[in-house]
C-alpha cells in the first residue's frame, strides 16, 4: 500500500433525533522506515594469473543492489558502513572494501595476498535508520608461490677440525618474498636441498666425511675429515613441499688450516739408580717414550720441533724436604743432582732422554717437558725424575806391614800402631749416619796365641799377644 500521511475529519451522526453527533479526526504521521539492500553472500576472485600483483576489484550493483532509504523516502541519503570480521590484518588491502549508495563495490589487495576476508555490511539513512547486518565473504585465490631465501654471504670460511654449524641462509619464506611483509606460505613444510659441486683437499685424501646439509632454519652443518683443509662448493635451494622450489644458489666454503699443537706420548717416570762414581754418569734412554714426538696433524710434518725442560718439586736427597731447583746442576750445591753445568735434554726426533748424574747423589724433581713446533704451538707433559739411593761400599787404605818384638818372658803384651789405616770413607754422599766396623782375618803366618786384633775407626791398631 502506498505510504499516506496527513489528517482526515469525519462527521459522525447520532440517533435519528441528532443526539450524540460528533466529528472524528484521524491524523496519519510519517514514520522513518528502515533502509534496506540486497547482496550476495560471497565473492571469489581467482588471482592465479595475476602473479605477484594485487587484486583491483569493482562491481556495479551486481554484488550489492537495491539499496533504499525506505519506501517513499527518496529525500534521505544513505551510507554503507563496513566492518572487518576477519584477522588477516590491515596490510591485506591497499584500499579496503567500499560500497557506494548505487551499489558500486570496490577493493584493492596488497601484492601476494590471498585468503578469506569476512565483512559486515550495514546500510544507514540520514535519519539514523539502520538495515539488518549482512555478512559477505571475499575469497582471494592464488597459485602456490615458489619459496625464497637469501644467502648471508656467497662465501664462508671455517677452520680445520672445527665442529661447524653456521647460519648461511636468511629471509627464508615459504612463498612470498620476505621483504613483501606479508604472511608466508606453509613455512612448516619448507626444507633445503643441498648438492656438492666440488671438493678440493689441499691436505688429506678427503675433505668431507659426508655431504653437507642445511636445516630449515638456514644453518649449515659440515663434518670435516680430521686435519684436512682445502675448499668445497655446494649449491642449495628451498623446497616448500607443494611442488615449488626456489632458484639454486651457490655457496663457496674454504677450510683454513689450523696449526695443531705437537704431541708426544706420556711418560710414567724416569727412574734411575744413583751414580756410583767416582766420575759423573751419563744416561741415555729412548725407551721412556713409546713413539717419536709428532708435529701435529694436517700436513704439518715439515715443521721443526724443540724440547725445553724445567723442574719443580725438587727434593735432594730423596728423603729430604724441598730444595732449590736452581741447585740441581750447580757445583757443590747442597741440592745438586746433575753434573755441573749439565741439564736434562730430550731429542726432538726420537724422544731420547739424556742426563748426567753427579756421583753418589739421589733425589727427585718434577720435570716439565715442553714441546714447541716452528709455528709456535706448544704441548707439555710432566714426569718425575727419581734417582734412588744405592748403598755404596766403604773404602780405606792400610799399611802393608807392621812389626813388633817377641817377649822373652812369655808374658802377653799389647801393641798399638796409630794410623795403620787411613782414608776411611763410608761409601757415598748421604751415608754419613752409617756405622762402620773392621773385620780382621789371619790368612798366613804364626803369631803365637792371639787374644784379639782390631782396627778402630779412629785409626788405632791394637794387637794383643
Amino acid at each position: 500500500m502506498p505510504t499516506c500521511t496527513g489528517r482526515e475529519v469525519y462527521a459522525v451522526t447520532g440517533d435519528p433525533t441528532g443526539a450524540g453527533a460528533f466529528n472524528l479526526t484521524i491524523d496519519v504521521s510519517k514514520v522513518n522506515d528502515a533502509p534496506y539492500f540486497d547482496a550476495v553472500e560471497s565473492i571469489t576472485v581467482d588471482a592465479t594469473l595475476l602473479g605477484d600483483a594485487g587484486v583491483v576489484y569493482r562491481s556495479d550493483a551486481t554484488d550489492v543492489w537495491a539499496a533504499s532509504a525506505g519506501q517513499d523516502e527518496l529525500e534521505q541519503t544513505i551510507t554503507f558502513n563496513i566492518t572487518r570480521l576477519d584477522s588477516l590484518g590491515d596490510a591485506f588491502f591497499t584500499s579496503p572494501p567500499s560500497i557506494l549508495p548505487n551499489g558500486t563495490f570496490t577493493f584493492s589487495t596488497s601484492p601476494f595476498q590471498h585468503g578469506n576476508v569476512s565483512i559486515s555490511i550495514v546500510l544507514v539513512d540520514s535519519l539514523g535508520g539502520r538495515s539488518e547486518d549482512r555478512t559477505l565473504w571475499i575469497s582471494i585465490i592464488r597459485g602456490n608461490y615458489a619459496p625464497s631465501f637469501s644467502l648471508l654471504s656467497p662465501t664462508l670460511n671455517i677452520v680445520e677440525d672445527e665442529v661447524t654449524t653456521r647460519l648461511v641462509a636468511v629471509n627464508i619464506s615459504g612463498g612470498a618474498p620476505f621483504d613483501s611483509q606479508v604472511a608466508h606460505e606453509q613455512l612448516d613444510g619448507v626444507h633445503f636441498e643441498v648438492e656438492l659441486l666440488s671438493e678440493t683437499a689441499t691436505w688429506g685424501s678427503n675433505l668431507l666425511l659426508s655431504t653437507p646439509n642445511v636445516s630449515a632454519s638456514g644453518r649449515l652443518s659440515v663434518s670435516l675429515s680430521p686435519g684436512a683443509h682445502g675448499n668445497f662448493s655446494i649449491r642449495m635451494r628451498l623446497l616448500d613441499g607443494h611442488g615449488e622450489a626456489s632458484a639454486w644458489q651457490t655457496l663457496n666454503i674454504t677450510v683454513d688450516p689450523h696449526n695443531d699443537p705437537p704431541n708426544f706420548p706420556e711418560i710414567e717416570s724416569i727412574t734411575l739408580d744413583e751414580c756410583p762414581g767416582p766420575l759423573p754418569c751419563t744416561f741415555t734412554n729412548s725407551s721412556f717414550m713409546t713413539e717419536a714426538p709428532s708435529s701435529g696433524g694436517g700436513g704439518e710434518g715439515d715443521q721443526t720441533l724443540s724440547f725445553t725442560v724445567t723442574a719443580s718439586d725438587c727434593r735432594v736427597p730423596l728423603s729430604s724436604g724441598l730444595t732449590a731447583c736452581s741447585d740441581l746442576a750447580a757445583g757443590s750445591a747442597a741440592g745438586q743432582l746433575l753434573a755441573n753445568g749439565t741439564w736434562v735434554t730430550v731429542d726432538d726426533s726420537d724422544g731420547s732422554i739424556e742426563l748426567t748424574l753427579e756421583p753418589g747423589r739421589n733425589g727427585r724433581a718434577l720435570l716439565r717437558l715442553t714441546l714447541e713446533d716452528s709455528a709456535g704451538a706448544t704441548f707439555y707433559r710432566q714426569v718425575y725424575l727419581v734417582v734412588n739411593p744405592v748403598n755404596g761400599a766403604p773404602t780405606f787404605d792400610i799399611s802393608q806391614r807392621v812389626e813388633c818384638l817377641e817377649r822373652a818372658d812369655g808374658l802377653a803384651s799389647a801393641y798399638e800402631w796409630p794410623d795403620v789405616a787411613w782414608g776411611i770413607d763410608k761409601g757415598g754422599w748421604g751415608e754419613e749416619s752409617q756405622l762402620l766396623s773392621f773385620n780382621l782375618v789371619q790368612t798366613s803366618g804364626q803369631l803365637g796365641v792371639i787374644h784379639y786384633a782390631s782396627i778402630s775407626c779412629e785409626v788405632i791398631f791394637p794387637y794383643h799377644f
